[in-house]
């Protein structure tokens, strides 16, 4: 007796479309933010390094049964167009995605560097828009209105040395809250004419850290 083969009906796309929606929901819930943590010293900005957001977004793919699967890139005069699927391992159905980026030149940036920036740059700004993920600057993240407060669920990643230097300042000042204890960082950053914007470079917040008793 053959066995009789099914078409999937329209419903049933829609059902298995809808498993991996709910799935990326749930992966969407929980990446509430990426710090600019790098800077382009040149242009003076910050931004999110590729490998952070790349970071942050795929545990929580992976956690709820999605996998980014890269399929290829295509390039057209100066675009470049970067093609993935994102799979469910739950039955949902798969979802076709793609993202293009302009291929930009320029000095000690040519040819294939070019290119491999606009795929970093690409596939960075692909799970950005997928998990619905804000890019925040430093002194956004450390606001505490209600505006933001939602989004400060996970600290943003720091250096060792910054955490030291925090932790330290916890040490002799117990009772303070943890906004207080980032005034009384910036004041000490201050005092010995050190940035508190963030440029400051691990040897001089270690400089700071080493006159703490």
């Amino acid at each position: 007796m053959t066995e009789k083969k099914t078409t999937p009906t329209a419903a049933n796309r829609v059902k298995t479309l809808g498993k991996t929606y709910v799935a990326l929901a749930k992966a969407q819930s929980e990446v509430e933010w990426v710090q600019k943590s790098a800077s382009n010293s040149h242009h003076r900005y910050n931004y999110v390094p590729v490998d952070m957001m790349v970071r942050a977004c795929k545990k929580a793919l992976i956690n709820n049964g999605l996998v980014l699967v890269p399929v290829g890139w295509e390039l057209r005069e100066t675009t470049a167009i970067g093609r993935w699927i994102l799979h469910s391992n739950d039955g949902g159905e798969s979802v076709p995605l793609s993202f293009e980026m302009p291929v930009l030149e320029s000095k000690g940036r040519a040819g294939d560097k070019a290119y491999l920036a606009a795929q970093s740059s690409a596939l960075k700004y692909l799970l950005r828009d997928l998990l619905m993920v804000p890019m925040l600057e430093e002194e956004v993240c450390d606001r505490t209105d209600d505006s933001v407060q939602t989004l400060r669920k996970a600290p943003p990643q720091m250096s060792n040395v910054r955490q030291q230097f925090l932790d330290k300042i916890q040490e002799n000042h117990p009772d303070q809250t943890p906004a207080g204890i980032r005034e009384l960082a910036k004041s000490f950053l201050e005092a010995n004419n050190v940035p508190t914007d963030g440029t400051a470079t691990d040897e001089q917040v270690q400089s700071v850290l080493n006159t703490i008793s």
